[in-house]
């Protein structure tokens, strides 16, 4: 299995689908009622990638708060990149928010190749980089790093 303790200095960072848009105003349902898990597509990425891919969570509390719930396990920082994240038109900040994305966070060894998406079509994302220290951490569009680990659905707080 693929742990969130696997990530390594050096690795980049890829994320399946598309993020954010998670609650619907028009309905009042949230994407918990409809979500499709990732199971092919992670059970892809192990077969395929074998001791080349990393760690992986699955984003239900959003990308922020999740990716740093992977750095800590792993002992290493996750560097993002606002501008490469796939997102459902609702802009970067909230694609990085929202929980009940259910898609894929996942690191991989560099410079191993990946297809754009997997074999039923799930788009597979490059949107940054493994580095020394702690935190999951954003570069804005405008060039401003912020810290993204709190961005996202916290139990502790509901």
């Amino acid at each position: 299995p693929a742990l969130r303790s696997d990530a390594l200095i050096g690795d980049d960072v890829y994320v399946t689908g598309s993020l954010g848009g998670s609650f619907d105003e028009a309905t009042g349902l949230g994407r918990h009622l409809t979500f499709e898990p990732r199971l092919a597509t992670g059970a892809w990425l192990a077969e395929t990638l074998g001791a080349d891919l990393g760690g992986m969570i699955d984003l239900s509390d959003g990308l922020g708060i999740d990716g740093g719930r992977l750095a800590e396990a792993s002992g290493v920082a996750l560097e993002l990149e606002a501008a490469l994240v796939p997102h459902t038109g609702v802009g970067w900040r909230r694609a990085l928010a929202d929980g009940e994305d259910y898609e894929l966070l996942f690191t991989v060894r560099a410079g191993t190749a990946l297809p754009a998406s997997d074999p039923g079509g799930v788009a597979i994302t490059r949107i940054g980089r493994v580095a020394r220290g702690a935190g999951c951490h954003v570069t804005t569009p405008e060039g401003d790093r912020i810290d993204a680990t709190r961005l996202g659905f916290d139990h502790a707080q509901e």
